[in-house]
């Protein structure tokens, strides 16, 4: 027997969660682009956070219900059924969210990779800056880098 109450405030908790996650993901996207990584490092951490909550939220309702049967207990559940509704259109911004801060970091990436390849040619080198110690391992005559 399925616990209507338990699975609406299962639902409407999801939802906000959701919609909190969602508002993560447009602040993530804003530091991502001022390059501001201490709010990154905020973010992630209260990210991982919502989705420590949200996981098993999901697992629950799915025991409670499983997605194959979800439709017919809405249907019964009308004020639930426009939560789902939410929820469903919310898990596609945030898909979307996700996919976009994705893209900016990897523009980042390439960037990144791309000037530590333009200072390795400038260095002479072709191989790594740093060696297996986490120590600059380039020379300039007589003096290392890392002693300068």
């Amino acid at each position: 027997m399925i616990d209507d109450t338990r699975l609406s405030g299962i639902l409407r908790e999801e939802l906000g969660l959701s919609r909190d996650f969602l508002s993560l993901l447009r602040e993530e996207e804003t530091a991502l682009v001022a390059g501001d990584s201490e709010r990154l490092t905020e973010i992630v951490r209260r990210k991982s956070e919502i989705i420590g909550r949200i996981a098993p939220l999901a697992e629950e309702r799915n025991r409670m219900v499983p997605n194959s049967a979800i439709v017919e207990w809405l249907k019964r559940h009308p004020d639930s059924m426009e939560v789902w509704k939410e929820l469903i259109h919310l898990s596609g911004l945030i898909r979307a969210s996700n996919e976009t801060n994705g893209a900016i970091i990897d523009t980042r990436l390439r960037s990144n990779q791309q000037a530590l390849s333009m200072l390795q040619h400038l260095a002479g080198r072709t191989t790594s800056l740093y060696g297996p110690d986490g120590h600059s391992s380039v020379s300039s005559g007589r003096y290392d880098i890392d002693r300068a």
